[in-house]
């Protein structure tokens, strides 16, 4: 993608990293439901100990794809605009 001249060739970068990018949260966000799936499962006979602790892997996991799907939306923007800081 840093090897394209063009304004196409960048759009055709930019188009194919964000196609990579759905792929990979696709696959990030199906695993999160087997987890959920899972954790409700656990919940159903869990002490109370691994039931809250079940509860915040829950949270903390969708913390974090909401904070990668937040940052991944706007990747292809702040390349375009070489905006470091806000990139690393």
């Amino acid at each position: 993608m840093l090897a394209a001249s063009t304004d196409d060739e960048k759009g055709i970068a930019i188009t194919r990293f964000s196609f990579n990018v759905v792929g990979i949260m696709n696959e990030a966000s199906a695993e999160y439901q087997v987890l959920r799936s899972e954790s409700q499962s656990l919940k159903l006979t869990a002490s109370d100990a691994l039931f809250l602790m079940t509860d915040e892997l829950e949270s903390l996991m969708k913390h974090s794809m909401d904070s990668a799907l937040q940052f991944t939306s706007s990747l292809p923007a702040l390349i375009l605009e070489n905006d470091q800081a806000r990139i690393t």
